[in-house]
């Protein structure tokens, strides 16, 4: 049963990596109010034929920042600042969805390194799932460090305070200061962003770099706005490259 509550807004997309070359899998998640259909001609864009991508959709929930008034949305959200509280029930619940998809991929697809990665609310909760692997626990205490997590990327998006242990740091022992140390993150964000401040994106990679994500690349772009660019999109591409990379 999956802990999502509600219907996904719209099918899950699947585009299958090219035949023979598959070697890694990545789950795309989209913003507040869009479904995986706004992120379809990304990995036309990205062209990496050894990926398989997956882009599920969010449940249609009603999302306090938006008056209450219902759309897509992977947790409730009180404001995009870093003053504002967390769903921590909510976003839980997503990152466990997820992480069931990957361990469903991974029975699958046993061979192949897994990434996931998000767009605003969705690179939130690619971030929350990643520091959640590495300390080994979800917030209902089920088991986290068994997910099938290669490597995060958030665009334009920020890490929820609930992510870490009090005291912000992944490093309560050497084998999670290891894990985090050794987890490779992409950041990326706008200068120009008006929804998701750029400082309290930039913000978030300080938190997860003082925290141990020592192997943590933030990208910045001057006068993009909450969106993405042709740069940006490029920078993905050379990441994946090296961080999942395609056979030898």
């Amino acid at each position: 049963m999956s802990p999502l509550s509600g219907t996904p807004a719209a099918k899950t997309i699947v585009i299958p990596a090219k035949a023979g070359k598959h070697a890694a899998t990545v789950v795309w998640l989209h913003g507040l109010g869009d479904t995986g259909y706004g992120w379809s001609d990304l990995c036309e864009t990205v062209n990496l034929p050894h990926i398989k991508w997956i882009l599920p959709s969010a449940p249609i929930a009603s999302v306090t920042i938006n008056g209450g008034m219902p759309c897509p949305s992977w947790f409730d959200l009180f404001g995009l600042d870093a003053g504002a509280p967390d769903d921590v029930k909510g976003i839980d619940a997503a990152a466990r969805y997820v992480a069931g998809i990957l361990e469903e991929e991974k029975k699958a697809n046993p061979d192949v390194k897994f990434a996931v990665g998000g767009f605003s609310q969705g690179g939130a909760l690619s971030l929350y799932l990643m520091s959640r692997k590495v300390l080994g626990r979800f917030e209902d205490g089920s088991n986290a460090s068994s997910v099938p997590l290669s490597a995060s990327v958030a665009f334009s998006g920020w890490l929820p305070k609930c992510s870490l242990k009090p005291g912000g740091s992944a490093a309560a022992d050497a084998s999670v200061a290891e894990r985090a140390a050794a987890h490779p993150v992409l950041m990326a964000h706008g200068e120009a962003d008006g929804l998701v401040p750029f400082a309290f994106g930039k913000g978030s990679a300080k938190v997860l770099q003082e925290a141990g994500f020592s192997n943590l690349t933030f990208k910045s772009y001057r006068g993009m706005a909450h969106s993405a660019c042709p740069e940006e999109l490029a920078d993905l591409k050379a990441w994946l490259q090296k961080h999942v990379p395609p056979p030898s």
